[in-house]
């Protein structure tokens, strides 16, 4: 029934966002993870990269936010649900507008725990400080899934393709993190994220 009420609702959303000029909202099915038979339900992620975050008196536009929705015997409900983005102590990252945080989503299982993680794209993400930051060139944050159920701020990671050993370099406007994808690419115990750079360029001579 969860996972009939799930597939539902990502239809529904599908459907109202198809006229729509510009991408509002990710949205992202977690299916029952392998083993854990104490929760078999699968829960639901929703992006709203374009939501305003506020600090004291100021206003961050566009910075972004996760929902997670949690499936119960009865189907999505409203207990326990968590709230994500950049202004919290997990980030790795300063909050800044227009970053765009979960305007890409995937998951996998990318630590070999038995627990989904969730990589969250931040495409619009600038890179460095100062004069010689990199605007929107893009990032990826992924979070890991906790013991007690849904997820926990320990030992998240924030990629960007200055990061070591990420092939590549940070250029204005490339969006590294715009679309997610995961698999097992080379056949071990571990899921995979491909990330892709859609403004990449490439210099030759």
């Amino acid at each position: 029934v969860s996972r009939i009420t799930s597939i539902s609702i990502l239809i529904l959303l599908i459907l109202s966002l198809a006229d729509s000029p510009h991408r509002a909202i990710a949205i992202h099915i977690l299916a029952p993870a392998g083993g854990d038979l104490s929760d078999p339900f699968a829960d639901l992620v929703v992006g709203v990269p374009y939501e305003n975050l506020y600090e004291a008196t100021s206003e961050i536009s566009s910075a972004g936010m996760l929902h997670v929705i949690f499936g119960y015997p009865q189907g999505l409900g409203p207990q326990d649900n968590e709230i994500w983005d950049q202004d919290m102590d997990f980030s790795q990252d300063k909050v800044e507008s227009g970053d765009g945080f979960g305007y890409a989503l995937a998951s996998g299982d990318f630590n070999g725990d038995g627990r989904f993680d969730l990589a969250a794209g931040v495409p619009f993400e600038d890179i460095g400080t100062g004069p010689g930051a990199k605007r929107s060139a893009g990032a990826v944050h992924v979070i890991y899934g906790s013991n007690s159920g849904g997820f926990t701020p320990a030992n998240n990671q924030f990629w960007h393709q200055n990061s070591p050993d990420v092939q590549g370099t940070a250029e204005d406007f490339d969006n590294f993190g715009r679309e997610l994808a995961v698999g097992n690419f080379n056949g071990d115990d571990y899921d995979d994220l491909a990330v892709g750079v859609p403004f990449e360029d490439f210099e030759y001579g």
